[in-house]
């Protein structure tokens, strides 16, 4: 009391709280293919009704996945909390644990394939393939090449200031377009590389292994391996270049 009168503490609010139940006070069914019931326990024993269900809509098949895994037992439920939001909808906030497969995460390699079409990655006997475009990559490549193409060109319309002062004056436009080219072609490398790495550190991969480097044409491959090597290197993944 006394800190709240000098305004060191505020006033407890309750609006807005969520309903906190544990998990022996509320259970989860299937009522159909589509649709989950989620039935709680808000209070005692001795009131008329204590039991009181509703139905659970979810937004996305990772959640639908979460919910079917709750009916079957394979996650165990634990504590849920109802909460109502400021346009007065309820939603329902189920906590819950699993034991994970540790014999699953041993050994797994993520196969890389830098393709001309994109840049495919595939762990271990898995169908789903990630792809990785590439098509904005080549239409900025064209685009440096045909800048650098004219200005190759362009260099016997050079003028006074480029004509008597040797090679490095005469042939600086050029040089600034091949400069972008190769500033361009190390930034993206570092971009491929990060991704590929982080990918593979995210699926808990220990090892990658680059089966097909037929990528785009001129393109430099070498330095991007050495750059997926030197990052997998960083984080414990073994690199292994067929």
């Amino acid at each position: 009391k006394k800190a709240i009168l000098k305004n060191e503490k505020s006033l407890p609010s309750f609006r807005n709280m969520p309903i906190c139940i544990n998990n022996q006070s509320w259970i989860i069914r299937a009522s159909d293919e589509n649709t989950f019931e989620i039935s709680v326990k808000l209070l005692p024993r001795d009131a008329k009704q204590y039991w009181f269900s509703f139905i659970v809509k979810y937004k996305s098949r990772s959640q639908k996945v979460i919910l079917e895994k709750l009916v079957s037992g394979e996650f165990k439920q634990g504590m849920i909390q109802i909460v109502r939001d400021k346009h007065k909808k309820w939603y329902a906030v189920p906590t819950f644990t699993f034991k994970a497969n540790k014999e699953e995460n041993k050994n797994k390699t993520l196969f890389v394939d830098m393709t001309p079409n994109g840049i495919n990655m595939q762990i271990g006997t898995d169908t789903y393939i990630r792809t990785m475009s590439v098509d904005d990559l080549v239409t900025t490549l064209n685009s440096l090449r045909k800048r650098q193409k004219k200005m190759s060109k362009q260099k016997i319309f050079r003028g006074k200031g480029r004509i008597g002062h040797g090679r490095q004056a005469l042939f600086k436009p050029q040089q600034s377009a091949q400069d972008k080219l190769s500033n361009f072609k190390n930034t993206k490398n570092h971009n491929i590389s990060r991704y590929i790495v982080e990918y593979a550190t995210k699926r808990r991969c220990t090892d990658i292994v680059i089966r097909d480097k037929s990528f785009i044409k001129d393109w430099t491959t070498f330095d991007l391996c050495s750059k997926i090597s030197y990052k997998a290197d960083q984080l414990g993944i073994k690199l292994t270049d067929l």
